[in-house]
């Protein structure tokens, strides 16, 4: 679920985060040991600012959710915050991996953010990924990864620069009790892994996830480029209505010239005109220019009104 912000400090709405990180925690746990009872349990690696967190093995390869980070002293307020597009209270990772391949993969590690992501003063447990574009693979290396909002390449990463670290995975919302759709993803990812079949995700960078966040300078330039397509549109309407009546004017009035000269041809025989039957053909040729013309330049018209009428 997502709280919204109603006069609440960060001390309360970290409160709140960890409650719900605390139930999205047990939820995929309990699903893991459930789906997988030979999984054991073992000494988390993590080592955060709070506790709880967890790693599960199976077999060699092993899930884990890292227990939730909060921003360090001065961080809040400072230039390295502001250049994030929204307001972020706590992060945590979690992981499934296992021994590295032939290419140096072991696995994926994604980032929870707990923030206002997508409503501003909406807060709520979001997922998201990273990583580099093209894809490089080193040894013991993890693809995606993640990103703590409190690094400067979160910032760098959401600002959508080119050559630089881009987001491989949109924000999600994660709702305790809602999570059916969260859990059977990692869990097919522990599985893939445990099998040796977990590959390196090449297709997350043709991923569509630029407006799966809020911000405020991209938001404000889109009306514009909207605005330009529309003049791009109208302008390819005006220029096509300004060949297609000329066309067909001179079309019906040359084919009106060579028909005339094809009827002399037609009443009084070649002494005329030997090329009188060439003109009669190209009086009809001339018509059906007209003709193909009148078409484009009707359409183009209906086009117009309907654009009109909607606007």
């Amino acid at each position: 679920m997502c709280v919204v912000y109603r006069g609440r400090d960060r001390e309360s709405l970290l409160q709140v985060a960890r409650q719900q990180f605390e139930h999205i925690s047990a939820e995929l746990k309990q699903a893991i040991v459930s789906a997988a009872p030979s999984a054991t349990q073992r000494p988390a690696t993590y080592r955060r600012i709070e506790a709880p967190a967890w790693e599960l093995a199976v077999g060699d390869s092993q899930i884990g959710l890292s227990a939730i980070s909060v921003p360090p002293d001065g961080w809040v307020g400072s230039q390295a915050a502001t250049r994030l597009p929204f307001d972020v209270i706590a992060c945590a990772d979690i992981t499934v991996g296992g021994s590295r391949n032939r290419q140096g993969y072991r696995g994926r590690v994604h980032s929870l953010w707990f923030c206002d992501a997508q409503v501003a003063g909406e807060y709520g447990w979001y997922e998201t990924a990273f990583t580099v574009n093209p894809i490089k693979t080193v040894a013991g290396s993890h693809i995606p990864h993640a990103v703590s909002a409190w690094h400067d390449g979160a910032s760098v990463a959401l600002s959508m620069a080119r050559n630089s670290p881009m987001v491989a995975w949109p924000f999600t919302l994660l709702k305790a009790g809602q999570l059916s759709e969260f859990i059977d993803r990692w869990a097919n990812w522990l599985a893939a892994c445990a099998q040796g079949t977990l590959q390196v995700p090449w297709e997350i960078t043709t991923i569509d996830v630029s407006h799966s966040w809020r911000d405020e300078t991209r938001r404000s330039t889109t009306p514009r480029k909207r605005k330009t397509r529309a003049q791009v549109v109208r302008a390819r309407r005006l220029l096509s209505l300004a060949i297609c009546a000329p066309v067909v004017i001179g079309s019906c009035l040359i084919g009106q010239t060579l028909a005339a000269q094809g009827d002399q041809y037609a009443r009084y025989g070649a002494s005329t005109d030997p090329n009188g039957g060439l003109k009669a053909w190209g009086a009809i040729g001339m018509y059906g220019i007209a003709g193909l013309s009148l078409l484009a330049l009707l359409g183009t018209l209906w086009e117009m009104l309907k654009d009109h009428n909607k606007s």
